[in-house]
């Protein structure tokens, strides 16, 4: 009778374990499908800058890095939200030899380019952002252009 009873518990277990890693995959999955990796790089002169981005249905999160020539880099992270062509947030970096930094982020998203955006810079409860009657997409900005995945930091 013991013999028996451990083995319909093993098979329980194995089942309810079974059940487990089936529903965390697609869960995962799901989470996956709704949101799409992209790649852009741009050029200013001597500098380049790197971004990587997940954009969902409202938000975008990722990676950004500008190279100043031969000088150093600012790299570090990017978030925020998405409002129509615009995406709104922060660039949390370390300067090159520096402190780590939070200043404000816009791009302005055009036929599949991203333009990033300039302004006077506020600050509320310590969240940086641009004053919206400021923000300004000047042509000497950096313009995002789309790349392949394999091109990503090079």
């Amino acid at each position: 009778m013991e013999i028996r009873t451990n083995k319909y518990l093993v098979r329980r277990l194995f089942l309810a374990v079974v059940v487990v890693v089936v529903f965390m995959l697609y869960a995962c999955n799901k989470k996956e499908n709704g949101s799409i990796r992209k790649f852009y790089k741009a050029s200013k002169g001597d500098d380049t800058a790197f971004l990587s981005l997940v954009f969902t249905k409202t938000t975008f999160y990722g990676e950004y890095e500008i190279r100043y020539g031969l000088l150093g880099k600012d790299s570090g992270a990017v978030r925020g939200n998405r409002h129509g062509d615009t995406l709104r947030g922060d660039f949390c970096y370390r300067s090159y030899g520096g402190d780590i930094k939070r200043v404000p982020f816009v791009l302005l998203e055009s036929n599949q380019n991203l333009k990033e955006g300039t302004g006077l810079i506020s600050t509320y409860m310590t969240i940086p952002f641009y004053l919206k009657e400021t923000l300004e997409f000047k042509e000497s900005n950096f313009l995002f252009k789309p790349i392949e995945k394999s091109q990503y930091g090079k």
